[in-house]
């Protein structure tokens, strides 16, 4: 699976405040929402002719978390800014406290995570090769935000993710998984197309159904005299 993932992580009992805060954003930055689409049946996937959608998964009561999935240019967000300040993770974290952003480029050469906390981001480590990404990892503030969302105290994310053998994709994916996430890789591209996410089960890649996530499409506000 050649390919670079990322999700944004979010409470899922907040569901509504995070849908609230994507318009705020989205208005800010001069968009304005069209239409918000919720997949209804299984197999059925969204018809959607933009890629200006992002999309925020189906609220499940057995989950504390729930995945929300953007384009960034899309929004008008460069690819440096989107890993190392995540503009819209920190718009939401307002309203829901924490945001967990994680993300893996390259097929999993590179994979990280940023943590916003109240408006601000407070971790962000990075494992693999950076490449062009101009980051500037928190490492002295470790992770314990990150600890404290998965319950687990003394959770280390460069630890964790040595586990893998340098295969990050199948790192974040499992770091996915201990969030009770079902999709544990997305692709946005891949849900516009209406593919779906990625589950990693014992190592196999299994295609998930976007039954209850909602698509919210939106495009440039008109400009008024």
């Amino acid at each position: 699976m050649a390919a670079s993932y990322e999700v944004m992580i979010v409470p899922s009992h907040m569901r509504k405040l995070v849908i609230d805060s994507i318009d705020r954003f989205l208005s800010a930055r001069g968009f304005r929402i069209r239409k918000q689409q919720t997949q209804q049946q299984p197999g059925e996937p969204l018809e959607l002719a933009t890629n200006k959608v992002l999309f925020v998964g189906r609220y499940d009561p057995t989950s504390a978390w729930l995945p929300v999935s953007a384009w960034a240019s899309e929004m008008g967000v460069d690819r440096c800014t989107w890993y190392a300040s995540n503009p819209l993770a920190a718009k939401i974290s307002v309203a829901t406290r924490r945001v967990v952003f994680l993300w893996t480029l390259k097929a999993g050469l590179t994979a990280g995570f940023g943590l916003w906390l109240d408006g601000e981001r407070r971790e962000l480590q990075v494992v693999g090769e950076l490449g062009e990404l101009q980051l500037s990892e928190d490492l002295s503030a470790g992770c314990s935000q990150l600890a404290a969302c998965l319950k687990e105290t003394g959770f280390d994310y460069r630890e964790f993710m040595a586990r893998f053998d340098g295969d990050n994709q199948l790192g974040t994916a499992a770091l996915a998984a201990k969030f009770g996430l079902n999709a544990h890789l997305i692709d946005i591209m891949d849900l516009i197309d209406g593919e779906g996410a990625i589950a990693v089960e014992n190592g196999e890649y299994k295609q998930v159904d976007l039954l209850g996530w909602t698509a919210i499409t939106f495009d440039r506000r008109p400009v008024t005299a």
